[in-house]
């Protein structure tokens, strides 16, 4: 104990710290002059290699020698919760009376727009939930609640609720894509994403050979090699990807190709139609990119709309060659903007490409 840290601190400065003694463990405290009513406590504990836990003591301080005593409560409580999580709240844990029974205390709320609340009147807990129409908000909210003894003595209080994102349960996925070289074709590049942000690059294995994978620096979460096939090889190409996120969940995935039915470079760049593909990533925020495909030469244009119809942004990009418009260089970048350079709302949006006589739509949706 001798080399612990304690501090320790009142909430509003009414109760004073005389004296803390490591030694046996004993805090004494007194309240400020003429001070009345309910004080939280932080302690603070601070070990040599810097780690510390934190806990809270409510404490209550009551009037002598008077004829009844009004409820005594503390001038705020913080809970946390996530969307889709039901928290109970003890209300008898926050509340003290001289006079009165912590079951006979009755409870009020304010209304709130953000949370339902319930309390049960038997037992003086209240059960707290974010409306599904708020499921998205992330932030602290404040519900003044009031308590009233047999008396009529009332005191008042402060719930203040932070609504946190909910804990990471799923680990990350892998997408793995391989594309050939078009004159090399056993030179193959091997493309992996990332479902989700992780702690460190992911291992790969191909055929049991450890194979270092470099980040790409233009698509987050993904990672790029070059793979030789040995020559004359006609089998399976496997893969084991490992990889751990941020909150520490790891997963390996496996996967393989049949070396005899991967498509063939040269071939792949015979365009018999044109095309708008899928844009990607999608959904997204703030940029996506939009690619493309020609089967003749034509000159291109691309217009964004809302929903309900509105212009957003509109590419004229002339006349262009027959190819692959696909990779992120030859694909339209869009960031997310308007034409007068304003990020647009989140939502739902429609492209639609146009390439003389040819015309395809497709849909977007941007999240924030």
């Amino acid at each position: 104990m001798d080399s612990l840290k304690l501090t320790l601190s009142s909430e509003s400065k009414q109760i004073l710290i005389e004296d803390i003694d490591l030694s046996s463990q004993i805090v004494r405290i007194a309240p400020a002059s003429d001070f009345t009513g309910a004080e939280v406590l932080t302690f603070i504990v601070k070990d040599p290699g810097g780690l510390t836990a934190t806990a809270q003591l409510p404490v209550f301080i009551e009037a002598t020698g008077v004829d009844s005593n009004p409820p005594v409560l503390p001038a705020s409580m913080s809970i946390e919760i996530t969307p889709d999580e039901l928290q109970t709240v003890n209300l008898n844990e926050i509340v003290f009376d001289a006079d009165t029974p912590k079951l006979q205390i009755k409870w009020t709320w304010e209304d709130n727009e953000k949370f339902d609340f319930e309390i049960n009147e038997k037992t003086k807990t209240g059960q707290l939930k974010l409306k599904s129409m708020y499921r998205d908000f992330r932030g602290i909210e404040s519900i003044p609640l009031l308590a009233e003894d047999q008396e009529c003595g009332s005191a008042s209080t402060v719930l203040k609720v932070t609504v946190l994102d909910p804990p990471d349960t799923l680990p990350p996925s892998f997408t793995i894509y391989l594309l050939p070289n078009p004159i090399q074709p056993d030179f193959l590049t091997v493309n992996i994403q990332a479902s989700e942000e992780l702690k460190t690059r992911p291992k790969l294995k191909i055929n049991d050979e450890n194979i270092p994978v470099q980040p790409n620096k233009d698509v987050p979460q993904t990672w790029n090699c070059i793979y030789v096939v040995s020559k004359g090889f006609s089998g399976l190409i496997e893969f084991t990807v490992t990889g751990e996120d941020t909150a520490g969940l790891s997963t390996t995935e496996l996967k393989s190709f049949d070396r005899n039915t991967l498509p063939l470079a040269p071939k792949e760049l015979r365009i018999r139609s044109t095309k708008l593909l899928p844009n990607y990533p999608n959904p997204f925020n703030p940029e996506t990119w939009i690619p493309y495909q020609l089967a003749d030469s034509a000159n291109v244009a691309l217009k964004i709309y809302t929903d309900s119809g509105f212009l957003v942004r509109e590419f004229n990009l002339g006349s262009q060659h027959a190819g692959h418009y696909t990779d992120r260089n030859k694909a339209i970048y869009w960031d997310g903007r308007n034409s007068s350079g304003e990020t647009v709302a989140a939502g739902l949006y429609f492209y639609q490409l146009t390439a003389d006589d040819f015309t395809e739509i497709r849909s977007a949706l941007i999240i924030k």
